[in-house]
């Protein structure tokens, strides 16, 4: 394996990752978070235990709590030790991108509002869905029609080249 260029975070006993890391804490008010939470965690089995609908995979379960919730955790961490070492509260910014499939996208904004934003005030997120796109067949390479003038729409996920 190629090592990827960059500095070696381990290198002068990690004097440089700790430099590395104060830089990002002061840089915080500049900063704001990308969530990209489109993706509706078919491949991870996750369901809602009543309707058994596929569940967005901000809703995985880590250490008993939802991923999102975990991302969110981290954040106010960061927030914190920003207080801490320079005595000025910040809220960052967070855009949430969801998808319109499977209801993904109601489902993220619920749980947000369910949890009163995490604390975090909904004035501090910006939500939108990512776009849908054609799909394409395999056998073909058509576009796959659901009616006259219709197509079958998808998210555009990992890496669509759709401008």
């Amino acid at each position: 394996m190629l090592r990827p260029p960059g500095a070696d975070l381990r290198a002068n006993g990690g004097a440089f990752a700790a430099t590395a890391s104060r830089w990002g804490i002061e840089e915080l008010p500049n900063m704001a978070e990308i969530y990209p939470l489109g993706g509706a965690g078919d491949r991870l089995g996750l369901e809602d235990p009543v309707t058994g609908e596929s569940l967005p995979a901000a809703f995985l379960q880590y250490n008993g709590r939802p991923l999102i919730e975990g991302l969110f955790r981290d954040l106010t961490a960061r927030e914190w030790l920003y207080y801490k070492l320079n005595g000025v509260h910040h809220k960052t910014p967070v855009a949430v991108m969801t998808s319109a499939a499977k209801g993904n996208h109601t489902r993220i904004s619920n749980l947000l509002r369910d949890n009163n934003w995490y604390g975090r005030g909904e004035e501090n997120f910006k939500l939108f869905e990512q776009p849908l796109v054609p799909v394409i067949s395999l056998d073909a390479g058509q576009w796959v029609r659901k009616g006259l003038g219709k197509f079958k729409l998808k998210p555009g996920g990992h890496g669509a080249i759709w401008k």
